[in-house]
């Protein structure tokens, strides 16, 4: 049971990561702060990066 929750919660990590990143980033040019918005995509487009070629490297391999 513990490690299901685990599993679940590590899976979650990344996806909401994305969403906030993402989210964060329309939500600031939507209000017109544009400083900010290029602020955010800044560090959050690494870890973005990271999340899809870690994705593609770990298709690549076969691994679910």
């Amino acid at each position: 049971m513990t490690e299901a929750i685990l599993k679940l919660a590590r899976g979650l990590v990344r996806p909401l990561a994305l969403l906030a990143i993402v989210g964060g980033v329309v939500g600031f040019l939507a209000v017109g702060k544009v400083e900010e918005a290029k602020f955010l995509a800044g560090f959050g487009g690494p870890i973005l990066g990271f999340y899809f070629l870690e994705r593609k490297v770990r298709h690549d391999n076969g691994s679910a």
